[in-house]
């Protein structure tokens, strides 16, 4: 069964854009799931947050939320710290994959 993935940027000034870029080629993801990226690519400084960056990652988690709640993505956005993202990601979608006891 393929899902529907949602996946924030964070902060355009941190490290999330070029780690989600690095995540979504690295062929590490399970092939059959649809992947959108979340949030702008904004023109900023890399290491120097502002207040636009802060409020786009921020803007980016609703517009997530709002896509799980409509039902266009599979569950809440994901937007974790760069160590952990292909291993949640590939974790999540193995639960997903398999029957609930439910």
């Amino acid at each position: 069964m393929s899902c529907r993935i949602g996946i924030t940027l964070g902060d355009p000034a941190g490290i999330g854009p070029e780690i989600v870029e690095a995540a979504l080629a690295s062929g590490r993801l399970p092939a059959d799931a649809e992947y959108s990226v979340i949030g702008p690519a904004l023109d900023c400084a890399l290491g120097e947050p502002t207040q636009e960056t802060a409020r786009a990652a921020l803007d980016a988690l609703e517009e997530g939320v709002q896509l799980a709640r409509r039902g266009q993505i599979d569950g809440p956005p994901v937007h974790l710290p760069a160590r952990d993202a292909d291993e949640v990601v590939r974790s999540w979608h193995e639960r997903r994959r398999r029957p609930t006891d439910r």
